[in-house]
């Protein structure tokens, strides 16, 4: 889902002059520095909309400024589409000096991969319009408003539930990254 919503804002900015405004701006990694200091140091707030040819140096521009931070070892700036409303969502990641970070194991060697149906029903291509990117996330999964997309992504429960032990195997053993994405 993470891909196709990235493709999707891809799409958006290509047709667009402008990114969806910021709606949401959510911090991770900060352990010591206070998130104003942070927030300040940003140079983007909620509701900031930026055109396509800014959007590159604005962000780099920013980790520059939060790298420059005393106590801030490394920063990253992540893009999302989008939250409720079309906006996007901003998360602002900080590495500091001597903060534990997270380790992953190694890949995972086995040769187990998904059911034939689910890689089927995972595969769709379609261009998309703006407004079928908005999702209803009621039903504790995203459903796209757009009825193409919908049919697809309302396949997956029941093939989870067909396949549900497979689908873990796959997670854990898979050497195959697809298929555990």
């Amino acid at each position: 889902m993470a891909l196709l919503a990235l493709r999707a804002l891809l799409v958006s900015w290509q047709t667009a002059d402008q990114i969806p405004p910021i709606g949401i701006i959510d911090f991770y990694g900060i352990r010591s520095l206070p998130e104003a200091q942070v927030r300040q140091a940003l140079d983007f707030h909620e509701g900031d909309q930026l055109s396509s040819d800014q959007f590159g140096k604005k962000v780099k521009a920013a980790q520059r400024k939060l790298e420059a931070l005393p106590g801030v070892k490394k920063a990253r700036l992540s893009f999302i589409c989008c939250a409720e409303g079309n906006k996007a969502i901003l998360f602002v990641g900080i590495e500091e000096p001597g903060a534990p970070c997270q380790e992953f194991p190694p890949a995972p060697q086995g040769t187990v991969r998904l059911p034939a149906d689910v890689v089927q029903a995972r595969i769709f291509e379609k261009p998309m319009q703006e407004d079928g990117l908005e999702e209803n996330d009621s039903q504790g999964y995203a459903l796209f408003h757009d009825p193409e997309m919908r049919a697809v992504q309302l396949r997956f429960p029941a093939l989870t539930e067909k396949h549900l032990t497979i689908l873990r195997d796959v997670l854990r053993n898979s050497s195959d990254a697809a298929d555990r994405a």
